[in-house]
């Protein structure tokens, strides 16, 4: 198999067979090469200048996800402060997580699991920045089933059904706190 691709170091990484010295790398490229192995695969990379590499270059550059975004870090802390500390960000992604341990949708190395929804937020101290929003009815149902304590970023949307549940099950008599624009 030839990879066509513009970064000398992942060059020299897979022809040279390995280079790095993240523990976790390590055990994804060891994963890597043995899938290959059995398959009767040999992996080989070429050098593809960036500017012939317009395919790869404008997909790498659209941000076509609305879904990944996170709350302004300032106020993350301030909330941290006052209701965390917060273990586990259940969705963000490498770029976006708040917390040191996070959840995301997709396959991400660094991330502790893929999908917060399969996981368990019993006892779990967690932050929830739900993407698309019509997801809050869920991400309440599983709070209340795992009795999970979660500091949830929701839009005031008196119109959806979600949101009685949400003004019930609020822990601090103060809240909702409404972030500043």
């Amino acid at each position: 198999m030839l990879l066509r691709i513009d970064n000398m170091t992942a060059i020299a990484y897979i022809n040279n067979q390995g280079g790095t010295v993240s523990e976790q790398l390590v055990h994804l490229t060891h994963d890597l090469w043995m899938w290959c192995l059995e398959r009767n695969i040999h992996i080989h990379a070429q050098h593809l200048p960036g500017s012939l590499n317009t395919v790869a270059d404008r997909e790498s550059r659209s941000m076509r996800d609305r879904s990944d975004w996170m709350l302004d870090s300032s106020i993350f802390k301030k909330r941290n402060l006052l209701f965390g500390p917060l273990e586990v960000d259940l969705f963000a992604s490498r770029l976006t997580h708040q917390c040191q341990c996070y959840f995301s949708w997709q396959p991400d190395p660094f991330a502790e699991a893929t999908d917060a929804f399969l996981q368990s937020w019993s006892g779990m101290r967690g932050f929830a920045t739900p993407p698309p929003w019509n997801l809050v009815n869920k991400v309440l149902v599983k709070t209340w089933i795992e009795e999970a304590y979660i500091v949830l970023i929701a839009l005031v949307w008196k119109a959806q059904p979600s949101y009685p549940h949400l003004l019930a099950m609020l822990v601090h008599v103060d809240l909702p706190y409404l972030l500043p624009q």
